[in-house]
């Protein structure tokens, strides 16, 4: 039987899945799921967190098409800053608020103000209150749907929701952790300052998912979600370093890394030339020791192609039109 890895990215407008085989390094099959988008003109951008799972289940079957593949590990990407909110049974309590969500400029602003300042919040978190992060989001949600807020056990982001529906494991990890503006960059913690000043009594440590390092196990299927991808429920969600690792870069792409070099990365869905600005400079700053911002990445996201990408000759000419 073909041992392939199975990689997941559920994005805005769909889930997108790949097969890549182990041993020959090449692509094996593709697949897609579209979702939909509740939008509305004060800024609201939401989605089910139960079209994701179905998605999910769609793609994959789009890619096996009846086919048998051992899978050997399964990474998984998605959506940053969404807030996901789930009951005590871990059921969703309404539709996550995502992304691209304004409607929280005026919570921005009120969360600013009570932290002391831009200046303070960029001390405490290294980010501003920006109306797509989540922090703001938590702050709607219990300013305009109190009795939602009110039956919220536990919240978390897109991606994290996928991990917890496939493995029953509620983590998340510091990438995408970075991104709420309630986690500290530098501490690599989440700051009870922010926190309380959301909400002073809610028990955070209850509600928000444990925090771990990108590099790690998740854990493996659960027997259900299994079943209804049609895998082996022994399959891994991020493999141990000795075996096979996911780099797990919010909204991004995913990676399968052995010993530390990467193998395949096998999803990114923004352009080609992102593709290989994420595999030669973005792909291990999430392991270093130390948070540490990559300067030329930066720039690129601003529609700048890095000197770095220019000069490597592995790079052919035609991804690099336009320069």
């Amino acid at each position: 039987m073909r041992r392939v890895f199975l990689g997941i990215d559920c994005g805005t407008q769909s889930t997108k899945v790949v097969l890549r085989d182990q041993t020959r390094d090449e692509v094996v099959a593709v697949g897609r799921a579209p979702h939909e988008i509740v939008e509305r003109d004060d800024g609201t951008r939401e989605q089910d967190p139960a079209w994701w799972i179905d998605a999910l289940r769609d793609a994959v079957r789009d890619a096996i098409r009846g086919e048998r593949f051992e899978i050997g590990g399964i990474g998984v990407s998605g959506q940053q800053h969404g807030l996901v909110c789930l009951d005590q049974g871990d059921r969703p309590v309404r539709p996550a608020k995502l992304w691209n969500d304004t409607t929280t400029a005026a919570e921005c602003v009120e969360l600013t103000r009570k932290l002391g300042g831009a200046p303070r919040v960029l001390e405490l978190v290294g980010n501003l209150m920006l109306p797509g992060y989540t922090a703001p989001k938590i702050a709607w949600l219990a300013a305009h749907e109190p009795e939602s807020y009110a039956r919220t056990a536990r919240m978390c982001l897109p991606h994290d929701y996928l991990n917890l529906s496939l493995t029953g494991h509620f983590v998340t990890e510091y990438g995408d952790a970075s991104g709420t503006a309630y986690f500290d960059v530098r501490s690599r913690r989440y700051s009870e300052v922010v926190l309380g000043a959301i909400d002073e009594r809610r028990d955070w440590k209850r509600t928000l998912p444990a925090v771990a390092p990108s590099i790690g196990v998740v854990g493996t299927l659960r027997r259900e979600a299994a079943e209804a991808l049609g895998l082996d429920a022994k399959v891994g969600l991020l493999q141990r370093p000795e075996r096979v690792v996911l780099l797990s870069v919010p909204q991004a792409f995913f990676g399968l890394a052995l010993n530390g070099w990467v193998l395949a990365l096998i999803i990114i869905f923004l352009t080609v030339t992102a593709w290989i600005t994420v595999v030669q400079r973005v792909a291990f700053v999430y392991h270093q020791t130390e948070p540490r911002v990559e300067p030329e990445t930066i720039r690129f996201a601003d529609g700048e192609k890095p000197r770095w990408l220019r000069r490597r000759r592995s790079v052919p000419r035609t991804l690099l039109k336009g320069d």
